[in-house]
């Protein structure tokens, strides 16, 4: 499963203080607002941490490739989650 990169990124990655890094809108749905379900939005973290792991592993950077390896196994675990209901 492939997804298009989102129009605006900086918009959907809110800060720690709630509000949007680097500008734009400031919503409690953060990604929902695009229309992403979260089951779709955990798919698309899984495929793209995969994909940086690979590409952190290829460099020999271990750590960074472990802890995207983390973040992909637990997109996966939600994503199976969400799906079953």
């Amino acid at each position: 499963m492939s997804f298009p990169p989102l129009k605006n990124t900086a918009e959907a990655v809110k800060a720690p203080t709630g509000e949007i890094a680097q500008g734009g809108r400031s919503t409690a749905n953060g990604l929902a607002d695009y229309g992403f379900s979260r089951a779709e939005v955990a798919a698309y973290l899984l495929q793209l941490t995969g994909e940086l792991a690979a590409l952190a592993r290829c460099q020999r950077l271990d750590s960074v490739a472990y802890f995207l390896e983390m973040a992909r196994i637990e997109a996966s675990i939600i994503e199976r989650d969400e799906r079953k209901d």
